[in-house]
């Protein structure tokens, strides 16, 4: 089994051009879903929280090519990750579904703590191209510090839900 923070690292080498300012429509798109504590911002445990849930996943459903985990921050102090799963699951533990239009915003960064100012500019984009305020902002860190240090830096993906 290869685990996201193992040493076989499972982390895609993303073109951010292909993500940069897309409209995605997802209609029932389901994710399996845990939880990770944080503080302030900051998750604890995040690593064994996305090795669990790799694990269910690989044991009872299929992850989607490319890896795609996104994480929705509950407040300072805890977040949600989303990792897609086969568009053929519908139902089961752990299993939620995404509807809605977003808005993609692609950046490469130095490193995690950019986060803020990638949220910030990313409503900004998604007001100036739809007209609306994003209901939520989903963020897929495409790649862990190790294989950042790899690919030429932090590459993140901010999914700004608009309807």
């Amino acid at each position: 089994m290869k685990l996201l923070l193992s040493e076989e690292c499972i982390c895609p080498n993303i073109d951010l051009n292909a993500w940069e300012g897309k409209t995605l429509s997802w209609k029932s798109k389901p994710f399996y879903v845990a939880k990770v504590r944080a503080f302030f911002h900051m998750p604890i445990g995040f690593g064994g929280a996305v090795n669990k849930a790799l694990a269910v996943i690989e044991k009872d459903y299929k992850k989607t090519e490319p890896f795609l985990m996104l994480t929705c921050h509950q407040g300072m102090f805890g977040a949600k990750l989303f990792f897609a799963v086969d568009e053929s699951v519908h139902s089961g533990p752990g299993i939620e579904l995404l509807s809605g239009t977003f808005v993609t915003k692609a950046f490469l960064g130095r490193d995690y703590s950019e986060a803020g100012k990638w949220a910030k500019q990313t409503v900004e984009y998604a007001k100036s191209k739809t007209g609306v305020e994003p209901k939520e902002l989903y963020f897929w860190y495409a790649n862990c510090p190790k294989c950042a240090k790899k690919q030429g830096g932090v590459k993140t993906v901010v999914f700004a839900k608009v309807d």
